[in-house]
């Protein structure tokens, strides 16, 4: 049960690292967007 636990904490710091990439996809987007207007 304890390593369940380790293994989930990794998750989290993953999660984060791949919120970071998405944030700058996401302003990318917008010019998209833009485009399409």
């Amino acid at each position: 049960e304890s390593h369940k636990a380790h293994f989930n904490k990794k998750s989290d710091l993953f999660f984060i690292c791949i919120l970071k990439p998405k944030s700058s996809d996401i302003l990318k987007q917008d010019s998209e967007i833009l485009d399409a207007q």
